[in-house]
């Protein structure tokens, strides 16, 4: 599982940090490194905690909802609540993608020659 995670995660930051400084001028390239970088750590952490938050209420609710013991670990509440987190980070990542595809508007080449896109008003 960590194996695939971390090949998904090279497949992923590689060209996210190539298109987001696509059309960066040389001066501003390292603000804007440093702002992409900020950016992506504030976002991971805040998507971690919220969806601990989600998979932690769906669990409690599970329990009380199902008259089952708090105390003790309880399996199908932990199935629960992971099936709720994962739903969410599924809808945010969709969510994510479709934005993406609606909003950046550079094409194959201005990434591989790293030329400024188009300005809209």
């Amino acid at each position: 599982m960590v194996k695939l995670m971390s090949i998904g995660f090279a497949l992923l930051l590689v060209p996210q940090s190539s298109l987001a400084l696509t059309g960066v001028d040389d001066d501003d390239a390292g603000v804007a490194s440093a702002v992409l970088n900020s950016t992506q750590q504030v976002g991971g952490s805040l998507g971690t905690s919220l969806l601990n938050t989600l998979y932690a209420s769906a669990v409690s609710s599970y329990v009380v909802s199902h008259h089952m013991s708090g105390s003790a670990f309880n399996p199908a509440a932990a199935i629960h609540g992971y099936h709720v987190a994962f739903g969410v980070g599924v809808v945010l990542i969709a969510s994510a993608f479709v934005a993406v595809l609606v909003l950046v508007k550079a094409t194959t080449y201005q990434v591989a020659d790293g030329t400024p896109g188009p300005i809209e008003a």
